[in-house]
């Protein structure tokens, strides 16, 4: 069984409110099988970088997902990463 946590981490440009709330914070799966990371996230947070620690590591880059939405960078290319954003207007 693999353990890792999910870190998410926000940043912002002009911005002081923002919030950020991953959905899991732990996943264990199996290797091989296909996990899901979401988070909810304000309209404040300009780029979101996600990171995975496995037990006994450090953390781990995965990728950087840009407020447009329209373009991200990953560590390495891994064709079983993609990212698609839902992001949570303020009201």
């Amino acid at each position: 069984m693999l353990l890792f946590f999910i870190f998410i981490v926000v940043k912002n440009i002009g911005a002081v409110d923002s919030s950020i709330t991953p959905d899991q914070t732990i996943i264990s799966s199996s290797e091989g099988s296909i996990i899901t990371l979401t988070c909810t996230y304000d309209d404040s947070a300009n780029y979101l970088y996600w990171y995975r620690q496995k037990s006994q590591s450090g953390p781990e880059f995965l990728l950087l997902i840009y407020e447009s939405a329209k373009s991200d960078t990953k560590a390495a290319h891994d064709p079983r990463l993609s990212t698609k954003v839902r992001k949570k207007e303020k009201k």
